[in-house]
């Protein structure tokens, strides 16, 4: 593995922290062929020796490990040659994985009596917001009397990350919570009060509206040379977390009424923004706008949208 060719890919040193992010979040959730995956990609792409050397022992590890099956991975849609057995003894539906994944927290709950609690601390403490996040995903498998009240109050109490409050309510929505609240959100420099809708929010991108779902299907659609597959993965990374973080804002209202001409401003900004991340220059980017149709008058949108998606990266991208 170590002597593959280097490729042209260069990534930047906020990529490279978001990539690690990801793999601890694989880890953790023990998807361990997705995390060997991503770390053959990592190791294709030119970056310092000490994140090469760190790369390889655990891909090397993860590759040992599976192959004697020292690490069991949580098994995904189709990994399982055998089918599904309901308990009559019939063949049955594979699991879907957030059938599986809930299964497994509630299992790690069921044999922990104060997990609930503990990941409750989580969110509301100064962990990072990697550690918060995947708290709240598991949060919205558990059946625990504590969790909902919980929730609600953190969100009215006190401002927090936007992405982190999108989440919690997603969160309160798998738990079949419903109604209105108000919640505080830190713009500008003001605390100003967001009325929403517990039902209303999307729980996937394709519950946004068309149009916000358009944006990330043109940067896929233009191509991903010269970065290769994780160029598109990683803008629609981007791109959900930003639209998550500016849900039920007056931005995610001006997203949602974008025209063709906006979306591929929109689209060419995520390009050129993520490209950049992965070492493409501010001239190819320009460059590339062209492409996705951004010319004259449109280019002064681009340039407002390159400048919010670059301001929000560092801290979206978790």
């Amino acid at each position: 593995m170590s002597n593959q060719p280097e490729s042209n890919v260069f990534l930047l040193p906020a990529t490279i922290d978001y990539y690690q992010m990801q793999l601890t979040r694989m880890l953790e959730t023990e998807r361990y062929r997705e995390a060997a995956a991503t770390l053959r990609f990592l190791l294709g792409c030119r970056v310092e020796e000490s994140n090469r050397q760190e790369w390889q022992a655990l891909y090397d590890w993860l590759q040992q490990a599976l192959s004697d099956g020292s690490l069991q991975e949580r098994r995904t849609i189709g990994d399982s040659a055998e089918p599904a057995v309901n308990e009559d003894g019939e063949d049955g539906e594979e699991p879907s994985e957030a059938e599986m994944a809930a299964s497994t927290v509630r299992g790690k709950a069921s044999a922990n009596r104060s997990y609930v609690r503990s990941l409750l601390d989580t969110l509301r403490g100064d962990a990072s917001e990697d550690k918060q996040l995947l708290a709240i995903e598991q949060l919205a498998h558990l059946d625990d009397a504590e969790i909902t009240p919980a929730l609600l109050e953190w969100l009215r109490r006190a401002p927090h990350h936007p992405l982190l409050q999108y989440r919690v309510l997603a969160a309160l929505k798998r738990r079949g919570e419903t109604g209105d609240i108000v919640i505080p959100r830190v713009a500008g420099g003001r605390t100003e009060l967001l009325a929403l809708r517990i039902e209303d929010t999307p729980l996937g991108a394709d519950e946004h509206p068309p149009a916000i779902a358009a944006v990330p299907d043109r940067v896929r659609a233009a191509g991903d040379e010269p970065f290769g597959p994780m160029l598109g993965e990683y803008a629609e990374t981007v791109w959900n977390d930003y639209v998550q973080s500016v849900y039920g804002t007056s931005r995610y209202r001006q997203l949602a009424e974008l025209d063709d001409a906006g979306i591929d401003a929109w689209a060419a900004a995520l390009h050129a923004a993520c490209g950049a991340a992965f070492g493409q220059s501010d001239e190819e980017g320009e460059a590339r706008a062209e492409e996705f149709g951004v010319t004259g008058e449109l280019r002064e949108l681009y340039r407002a949208a390159l400048e919010e998606l670059r301001a929000f990266m560092p801290i979206g991208s978790l």
